[in-house]
């Protein structure tokens, strides 16, 4: 995956609103790239009656869906159209590699849209 800093994003009216989305997305990238490397490592979560921590697996279904509710919701709140994002599939789907690099580069282009033209004055 690359870092999104490093690339330019589309003009944005609020620089408020490009900081949210290129500091969201290093977030989610630095999350998904520890969590590969606790599912290489064979890592188990600690017991916990939060069902989200149930398993590696659904401790990034939860964040993956999290990530995706937020920018919904963000949408719904300023009068936005929705956003479009991607669906996150169930958690047994969920593994390292190819199809979850590109889950999550769809993830964050899907943040990218919605936010560009909303002023300071939304935000």
């Amino acid at each position: 995956m690359t870092t999104t800093t490093l690339r330019a994003l589309p003009d944005y009216t609020s620089r408020g609103a490009r900081a949210l989305v290129l500091l969201h997305a290093d977030a989610l990238r630095d999350f998904v790239s520890v969590w590969v490397r606790a599912h290489d490592a064979g890592l188990a979560l600690p017991a916990s009656d939060d069902p989200s921590y149930a398993s590696l697996q659904t401790l990034l279904s939860h964040v993956l869906r999290a990530a995706r509710g937020y920018m919904v919701w963000t949408c719904e709140q300023v009068g936005l159209p929705e956003a479009g994002l991607v669906e996150v599939p169930e958690p047994e789907a969920l593994a390292p590699g190819a199809a979850l690099d590109a889950l999550v580069d769809e993830l964050l282009a899907g943040w990218e849209r919605p936010l560009a033209a909303v002023g300071d004055d939304v935000i």
